[in-house]
């Protein structure tokens, strides 16, 4: 990764649990963090050896709402109290966590690793996050930009699941499960391709110890093997006349 204008070179290493580092000293006037989970919505099945898994649409979004929830606490409150912003998107190819601030944000940074490690899935748990998910799906239908998107790729694509919406349908999130969660969890929020970003005002080295002596309660495990959507190099369809 190269950075026009700063000086410093990207400090890099990788720690025990898999999780690859990347420091980068900069003159700004708040730290960036970012931590990224490759899995997005575009993976439907993966391989581990010769076991083929499924995943449920919706799943990675699901997971990135569930990852916020501790044991006695929302993590959001947490954030709040050490004075940063935390927030989270669902790509189609990956889940990214972040927090920014301008103070307390190497204890922020380790918080953020907590919470990525740790997992409180339970069926009430998941059957309440499941209404707050469909109500988000309810304003995206909503829209303009989301239907015409919809109506487009329903003409482009076939079966591909770029097709389909980031946060999974109402219909196929209801099928989720706290089992679901954990069983992806096990198998991507442990991958050796994880990777977190830090970049801003920060003590290198500090940053650097701190990380390198943080007691991860994971243990690494190898990527799994994403496997790929078949898909016509054709259009679905050449035209198509849509009613107001």
């Amino acid at each position: 990764m190269k950075f026009n204008g700063f000086n410093d070179k990207p400090v890099k290493f990788k720690l025990k649990n898999g999780l690859n580092v990347e420091l980068i000293y900069a003159p700004t006037l708040q730290t960036y963090v970012e931590y990224d989970v490759p899995l997005g919505s575009i993976h439907t099945s993966y391989k581990i050896g010769n076991k083929t898994y499924p995943l449920k649409p919706g799943i990675a979004h699901f997971l990135e709402h569930m990852m916020y929830m501790m044991k006695d606490h929302d993590a959001f409150e947490h954030f709040h109290k050490l004075g940063v912003i935390a927030n989270a998107m669902t790509t189609y190819r990956q889940t990214t966590y972040g927090v920014i601030g301008h103070k307390n944000m190497l204890e922020a940074t380790l918080y953020l690793l907590e919470m990525l490690e740790t997992t409180n899935f339970t069926g009430e748990r998941v059957q309440a996050e499941k209404s707050i998910i469909n109500e988000e799906i309810a304003m995206y239908d909503d829209e303009i930009d989301t239907i015409v998107q919809k109506k487009m790729f329903d003409q482009l694509i076939y079966e591909h699941p770029i097709k389909y919406e980031i946060t999974g349908r109402k219909s196929e999130i209801s099928n989720i499960s706290a089992k679901d969660l954990q069983r992806v969890f096990d198998h991507f929020y442990t991958s050796d391709k994880r990777q977190l970003l830090i970049l801003g005002p920060i003590d290198v080295e500090q940053f650097k110890h701190a990380l390198l002596n943080y007691k991860s309660p994971i243990t690494a495990t190898k990527h799994p093997l994403i496997l790929d959507n078949e898909e016509p190099k054709n259009i679905k369809s050449t035209e198509r006349n849509l009613s107001s």
